[in-house]
């Protein structure tokens, strides 16, 4: 299953995470530190590709857009942070650059 078809599938959970995440069950918690680290790995992926001239500069900036949106749900932002070290300091500090 793709990330956006587990989205879709634990849309509550996601909705809920991204508003508050400290309202979540700890099961719900995982799940949606789960979905929030697959968006992430998506977004790690493009970066990497991104680096390596394998996507342009313009889908790369959508994928930029995205992440700045996501970022600005606390939720999201909370699991970020609490996932970060796992990815290379180069794509940290393009996240965290805001």
């Amino acid at each position: 299953k793709d990330v956006f078809h587990s989205l879709a599938n634990n849309a509550g959970v996601y909705l809920r995470g991204c508003e508050d995440i400290s309202k979540l069950s700890a099961e719900e918690k995982f799940r949606f530190e789960r979905l929030v680290a697959a968006q992430m790995s998506l977004f790690y992926s493009a970066f990497v590709q991104h680096g390596q001239e394998l996507i342009d500069d313009e889908v790369w900036e959508a994928y930029a857009v995205a992440l700045r949106r996501y970022l600005g749900a606390t939720g999201f932002l909370i699991a970020w942070t609490s996932m970060e070290t796992g990815y290379p300091k180069s794509f940290r500090d393009m996240v965290n650059k805001g």
